[in-house]
């Protein structure tokens, strides 16, 4: 659930520590900025500035010509109000009833350009996603174009040339028990020439909008504390984001890191990599246990070659296996246990994470990351024991949750606090 500002940003402060302390006091200062008069007289400001920028986007349709105007002027006139919209919405609270009408208000902006003109907003496929590949690492970039992740793409207009200005990477985490879902926020990035031009603001917007079209109930991101700590956080305040702190939960460790190679070797028992069956048989393992576990999305990556034989491996034999594991070599290099069965025998995800570990330690680049994703408490004992030397950060959870209903804004509550500015 990690927010990615910068794959170097990532790595350079994978391993700085902060404290409680450090983070409460890091807390009041951003708070400490927060002057609620200010606060209120911006409220006016941004209602006022909207009734504005409708009142000029309506003059500036009607005197527009495509044959003598440029596109970019249309634009700007439709931005602007977006954006004054988008401004309200997080001032009271994007999912307090007001917001959700500026959301809805600047939905509708957008939607009228763009069945006019061009694409503000571009939703992520696999045919269009390198168009903001120089936006987003390349390991995120392939995970957007097999469909494991969503995102969308900000566009701008210089003259009539559209152009990538920034974008966003999600997913809709479902919870069980009929809870509402998550939107995990997984990336954000705005080119840094476009900076400071509402981008950020848009991105945000759009992202409360697929909230309440998804029917999510919160919106979720964390980031590692960096020296832009305080900017990003600042941002997610005027959001109206709650925070908390924590570490990163995934299993992540450099090669280098590992135990000795003989460690994992004596302990790899019974263990088959892939490559050592014959092509047909090793089709029809995984085809047969895909069909067997309902995981068709298993067997179609298989055939894609998404899989690493020389790195996945299994224990039993074609019809009955007791133990699976599948690796996936990313384009940057690095290693992500994508799959792992081990049928509630803990000794049996040792056995099978001992031979990936040997094999990594024997052929592979010591600098490169292995990462395996634990999915219980017993798992995360496991790896602990197996690579004490793990790559974990301390990283700020930030959440966007719905407003109590005595929080909630509606449109009385709004016009009586701008009353009391009068």
């Amino acid at each position: 659930m990690a927010l990615n500002f910068s794959e170097k940003g990532m790595e350079e402060y994978l391993t700085q520590d902060i404290s409680d302390e450090e983070y409460s006091a890091l807390e009041e200062e951003v708070l400490a900025d927060y002057d609620p008069v200010q606060a209120l007289e911006a409220h006016r400001d941004d209602m006022i500035g909207f009734k504005y920028a409708l009142e000029e986007l309506m003059v500036i349709k009607r005197e527009y010509d495509p044959e003598k105007h440029a596109l970019q002027a249309l634009e700007e006139g439709y931005l602007r109000a977006m954006l004054y919209a988008y401004n309200l919405a997080r001032r009271f609270n994007p999912l307090s009833t007001y917001g959700r009408s500026m959301i809805k208000s600047a939905e509708e902006l957008k939607d009228d350009y763009e069945e006019q003109c061009s694409p503000l907003i571009m939703e992520l496929d696999s045919a269009n996603a390198d168009a903001f590949g120089d936006f987003m690492s390349e390991d995120i970039l392939e995970a957007v174009q097999i469909g494991d992740l969503k995102g969308f793409g900000v566009l701008r207009t210089d003259f009539n040339d559209t152009y990538p200005a920034g974008v966003c990477i999600w997913n809709k985490i479902e919870i069980p028990e009929d809870e509402k879902p998550i939107i995990d926020v997984r990336w954000i990035f705005v080119h840094p020439g476009m900076r400071k031009r509402g981008i950020a603001n848009q991105i945000m917007g759009e992202l409360v909008s697929i909230m309440i079209r998804e029917g999510a109930g919160s919106m979720a991101l964390s980031f590692i504390p960096t020296e832009n700590y305080e900017i990003i956080m600042q941002y997610l305040l005027e959001w109206k984001f709650e925070f908390d702190t924590s570490i990163t939960e995934d299993f992540r460790c450099r090669i280098s890191d590992l135990k000795d190679q003989t460690v994992y070797e004596k302990a790899a028992t019974g263990v088959t990599p892939l490559s050592e069956l014959d092509e047909t048989v090793r089709e029809e393992l995984i085809e047969g246990y895909a069909g067997k576990n309902n995981l068709t999305v298993l067997s179609e990556r298989y055939e894609a070659g998404y899989f690493d034989d020389n790195l996945s491996f299994f224990i039993g034999d074609k019809g009955n296996v007791s133990g699976l594991l599948l690796t996936h070599k990313k384009p940057s290099g690095d290693f992500g246990v994508e799959y792992l069965d081990w049928g509630n025998e803990i000794d049996i995800a040792k056995r099978l994470l001992s031979k990936l570990f040997a094999a990594l330690i024997s052929e592979y680049d010591k600098d490169a990351m292995v990462t395996v994703y634990p999915d219980s408490e017993e798992m995360e004992d496991l790896l602990d024991e197996m690579s004490p030397r793990q790559l974990v950060a301390p990283c700020v959870e930030a959440i966007l949750l719905p407003p109590g209903d005595y929080d909630d804004v509606t449109e009385e509550d709004v016009v009586a606090v701008l009353a009391e500015l009068k």
